[in-house]
């Protein structure tokens, strides 16, 4: 049996979350030297204060980078797709699904950050948006509590994201378009799109 999986961790989202993480780690460290060495009460309460902070911070992106960097794949065969990972795996038929697409489209950051052009805030953001089939759907229960109406999915859909990985977008429509056959929409583009669909 042919599929075709997509691997859905790309180094570019790894390389983010470590710059992250190591940014955050360092304004704890530079907090916790700066209480260790600030002769004034008040300031070394506001330094401790800031590098807890700043420390919790880092402890919970270091978690999510751990999570984020767990072998995801998402397969299309002839049976239809499915989900594999550690953490909550699924899969559906294809006769489970009414119709498909992949979304893309473009996010702006907040319109006062550092007054920058429009071109240079914008996010861009990829999700697959799938139809399910009315009753016939056997994991029902865990799709529609994840993701049916959700990342910007009509109520009576599922939005499945992926973050910002246009790089993801190629493979993806490959895979559907040699399998999904007249269920899938293919790529459609959205344009600028409501915040909060990351």
């Amino acid at each position: 049996m042919d599929e075709s999986s997509v691997q859905l961790n790309t180094w570019r989202q790894v390389v983010v979350l470590i710059v992250g993480d190591a940014l955050t780690g360092a304004f704890a460290g530079f907090f916790a030297f700066a209480a260790v060495t600030t002769p004034a009460a008040g300031k070394r309460a506001l330094a401790i204060v800031m590098a807890v902070l700043f420390g919790l911070l880092t402890a919970a992106l270091i978690s999510g980078t751990w999570a984020a960097t767990q072998p995801r794949a998402l397969v299309a065969g002839p049976a239809g797709l499915r989900f594999e990972s550690a953490r909550r795996p699924w899969q559906l038929r294809w006769d489970e699904l009414v119709s498909l697409r992949i979304e893309t489209g473009y996010q702006l950051l907040a319109r006062g950050v550092l007054l920058v052009p429009q071109r240079w805030r914008r996010t861009y953001v990829v999700r697959l948006i799938m139809t399910p089939t009315p009753g016939k759907h056997e994991a029902d229960a865990m799709l529609n509590r994840r993701f049916r109406g959700k990342w910007g999915a009509a109520p009576d859909s599922w939005s499945f994201p992926f973050g910002s990985a246009r790089e993801l977008v190629a493979p993806l429509d490959a895979a559907l378009r040699a399998d999904a056959g007249e269920r899938y929409a293919g790529t459609v583009d959205a344009g600028r799109l409501p915040p909060g669909l990351l």
